[in-house]
């Protein structure tokens, strides 16, 4: 009797067993298969028990059996159900297209070879509902995730001590976000960074950059950069708010030769602006207006006034600075002198907003600055304020 296979739309329904560990390379991978024998005239066959074989292939025709096991199945009225792999575990990755070859008894193998669905290859990714323990996924192609919720489309939580998310990559980016209209990777913490890069090559001696959370910007690293950014057209790295560094902040040119070489920023115990200027004295007197530009960034009063420094660059009897004000100030020569010398000069007042800080605390930065970030900056503030309820509305969500 010459028997042949036919299949319903649902013919493959995938079934992943896995421990409560879970290790690569030892989950059981079985496959829940229904079919329906029939008799070559299309009618099916007697009920009772059948010898089926099961064979995997890569190619619709012939080639080399790559799984293989043999089952007694129960059929009635035609109808059979197995599970694949109950005896022998199909140990394949499940990284490329396979066909499944079916005979009865010691009959030819029927054709045509069943192709695999994709549902099938969900035992490369071996994802179940529940995991626990240590698990591993080898994804031998991207794995591509969408969603048209605002939910997130991949969240982390961990209620112990290590990551909610983490991501490592040999060459590439470990994590990598990007958005058309918002903070690409975001992150927050009660205790300590949102989000940590850390980067293990050797030329760039273990940097690690921290985003978030406790610290606005924060970057940690033994010989190179800690927080790094590349631009050609806006700011590398842009901080709205204070800017600290317990080391050196220094700018990187090339000399002549091109063996570049750091600059390094001038510290003062207090937080001041500086402007520099030339004149020229007319009779032995000139009258020098401030930027007005300038003038918007800083405080010039009775308790924070301006201060100027003039270098001489032609010769008289000598310079000195009067009629100090908020727009400007005269430069006059000494012993009532007529020279017409010319001079360059320094000023510096009070930055706006910070005019009575001096060698302060955290704290009492952090108290400035605040106001400074509230009177100056409203804007960023009511769009960071929507941002923190958007993340807290988040973290109760993925708590719940």
């Amino acid at each position: 009797m010459i028997h042949k296979l036919l299949f319903t739309l649902s013919i493959f329904t995938l079934l992943v067993f896995i421990p409560g560990e879970y290790i690569r390379g030892q989950v059981p991978q079985t496959i829940s298969y229904q079919g329906i024998l029939t008799q070559s005239n299309g009618t099916v066959v007697t009920d009772g028990n059948y010898s089926l074989a099961f064979n995997l292939y890569t190619v619709l025709t012939k080639g080399t059996t790559l799984w293989k096991e043999t089952q007694t199945v129960a059929v009635v009225k035609g109808i059979f159900n197995v599970i694949l792999g109950s005896s022998t575990p199909i140990a394949l990755p499940f990284n490329k297209q396979y066909y499944l070859g079916i005979t009865v008894g010691t009959g030819s193998e029927l054709t045509p070879r069943i192709q695999l669905t994709s549902s099938a290859y969900s035992l490369h990714a071996a994802i179940a509902d529940s995991l626990t323990g240590n698990v591993n996924l080898n994804a031998a192609a991207p794995i591509k995730l969408s969603s048209f919720s605002s939910n997130p489309i991949i969240s982390g939580t961990n209620t112990s001590s290590g990551n909610g998310v983490y991501g490592s990559s040999v060459s590439g980016y470990g994590v990598w976000g990007i958005s058309d209209s918002n903070v690409g990777v975001y992150g927050t913490s009660s205790f300590a960074e949102g989000v940590t890069g850390v980067n293990t090559t050797p030329n760039y001696s273990s940097n690690i950059g921290t985003l978030g959370g406790l610290f606005g910007v924060y970057g940690s690293s033994p010989a190179n950069s800690g927080v790094y950014g590349y631009s050609e057209t806006g700011d590398a790295v842009c901080a709205i708010g204070a800017f600290q560094a317990t080391g050196t902040k220094s700018a990187i040119v090339k000399l002549n030769n091109g063996s570049p070489v750091q600059l390094y920023c001038e510290e003062a115990a207090e937080v001041y602006f500086t402007d520099y200027g030339e004149g020229t004295l007319v009779n032995g007197k000139v009258h020098i207006k401030l930027d007005p530009v300038f003038l918007q960034t800083v405080t010039i009063d009775s308790q924070h006034p301006i201060k100027v420094f003039v270098q001489l660059e032609g010769d008289c009897n000598g310079v000195y600075v009067t009629n100090k004000s908020a727009a400007g100030f005269d430069v006059a020569e000494l012993k009532g002198g007529v020279s017409n010398a010319s001079f360059s000069y320094r000023v510096v007042c009070k930055r706006k907003y910070y005019e009575d800080e001096r060698m302060a605390t955290e704290q009492q930065a952090g108290v400035l600055n605040k106001r400074m970030m509230q009177t100056a900056w409203p804007e960023v503030v009511a769009k960071e304020k929507v941002k923190q309820d958007k993340i807290k509305a988040m973290l109760v969500e993925i708590k719940h």
